[in-house]
């Protein structure tokens, strides 16, 4: 028995669609005089046809489902772009046009199969369904069972002012200046790749810079430390290219999401430090703010959790750091008694 059903909505776009391939199959059975020099169109419209609605969805209704899915409350912009790419990419693979619950599973095992992380798969999942729902139709979407995630990696200190003097060491050209500039703001003021992207130079004040969630959570101010004001500034001054009110520019646009990735990426190369990339350096933010005692709450404003329980994540200790106080603890009990070993 189907596990799914088309709504109303739905319902009337498909019978739109067979109304269509039916007045061109009509024209077509009688092709000469009545279909003249035509046919020859009028049978590729029909192949088309044929396959109903079941093609690949154009430009226009992928940016509808974008608009749908940042605009509904859900979904950030950044999420709403990469489902708008994830539908693109498996519309036709997974026969989104005639949605089955079995074809869905039988693509799940063979990405298992294929080695891949049910984290990823899970994702695709959910960009699936969230296309259903776009769409109107009721589908069971597989949810694979995943195992427990690793704790995500944190720079240390060393890593990260590494980085920052590595990036110094470049110049003071225009593009090296900026890199530097951003991994700085990356790292002091713990943003979100969309966050930093979508900066406007009005953004930047004294002492702060205004920051629009791209998670739908509220504007916030963001502290800047005194040495970062200076560097923004002689940044803007002096090497922003045009690119409107942007604050990150590159040949006269706005910075994009994949080029700030790569930077980061290649420049944790060149410093010996390969697992580097932007969100490590948010985990590095808010672990190090949390250490030296800044309080929560604090914390919670400056990294624009919704929740406070978001930023209690970091106050875990990893498996390493637990073994080494453990270790530390009982080395102390040793030294204080003098406990000889035979």
């Amino acid at each position: 028995m189907r596990r799914y059903a088309f709504d109303t909505a739905s319902t009337a776009h498909r019978d739109a669609g067979r109304k269509h391939y039916k007045l061109v199959r009509d024209i077509l059975h009688n092709r000469g005089e009545e279909a003249g020099a035509d046919w020859l169109l009028l049978d590729l419209l029909s192949s088309q046809t044929l396959r109903g609605i079941g093609m690949k969805p154009g430009k226009e209704e992928l940016a509808d489902f974008r608009t749908w899915a940042a605009g509904s409350g859900s979904y950030s912009l950044s999420t709403a772009r990469r489902m708008e790419r994830t539908i693109s990419s498996l519309f036709e693979t997974l026969s989104l046009d005639r949605p089955n619950p079995s074809r869905l599973w039988s693509y799940v095992e063979e990405q298992l199969k294929k080695g891949r992380r049910e984290g990823t798969i899970n994702c695709q999942m959910r960009d699936v369904g969230a296309w259903m729902k776009f769409r109107g139709i009721k589908i069971e979407v597989p949810n694979i069972r995943q195992r427990r995630a690793a704790e995500p990696w944190v720079p240390s200190d060393d890593d990260v002012m590494k980085l920052i003097q590595h990036s110094a060491d470049q110049g003071n050209r225009g593009p090296a200046f900026r890199n530097k500039v951003i991994i700085e703001v990356l790292a002091f003021c713990g943003l979100r790749l969309g966050e930093l992207v979508g900066l406007n130079t009005s953004d930047v004040r004294d002492g702060y810079i205004k920051v629009r969630s791209e998670k739908l959570e509220a504007e916030r101010r963001v502290g800047l430390p005194g040495f970062l004001i200076t560097d923004i500034r002689t940044y803007v001054a002096h090497y922003r290219g045009r690119g409107g009110d942007a604050l990150f520019t590159t040949c006269g646009r706005r910075l994009s999401y994949s080029a700030v990735r790569r930077m980061v990426r290649r420049e944790g190369r060149r410093a010996g430090i390969e697992q580097m990339h932007p969100h490590a350096l948010r985990h590095w933010c808010a672990t190090r703010l949390v250490r030296s005692g800044v309080n929560l709450r604090a914390v919670q404003v400056h990294l624009g959790h919704a929740s406070v329980s978001t930023t209690q994540l970091y106050t875990h200790l990893s498996a390493e750091e637990a073994a080494r106080e453990v270790t530390g603890a009982f080395e102390s009990v040793f030294s204080e008694r003098k406990i000889g070993h035979s």
